[in-house]
């Protein structure tokens, strides 16, 4: 009785070591992805924009802010006087914390 059990033992095995082995093979190595710090950046300007002399067409260029943000910069800029602080866009309707950590690295008030 020890033939049969040995079959079955030595069949078990072989088995188990082919599915490994078919395993194996078809595992592939992992790709890899170069992430830059330009992507998504395609349309950001390559200089610091001053919101303080910035024309309507020239805030336009930072990614994000369109024809009606660009508007309630100026508006505000006019009403209220120079910026002191680039943060102080945040008191714009349209532009909350979120859109200006978006564009912070793009203005300036200098």
């Amino acid at each position: 009785m020890v033939f049969p059990i040995a079959i079955v033992l030595i069949g078990c095995y072989l088995i188990g070591f082919r599915i490994y082995q078919n395993r194996t093979e078809e595992v592939s190595p992992p790709e890899t992805v170069v992430v830059t710090e330009t992507q998504g950046e395609e349309d950001a300007p390559l200089e610091k924009i001053n919101i303080n002399t910035a024309t309507k067409e020239e805030l336009m260029t930072i990614h994000g802010v369109g024809k009606v943000i660009a508007e309630r910069i100026i508006t505000q800029r006019e009403s209220v006087g120079e910026y002191m602080y680039i943060e102080e866009l945040m008191s714009i309707k349209g532009i909350g914390e979120s859109m200006f950590r978006q564009i912070e690295k793009y203005i300036t008030v200098e």
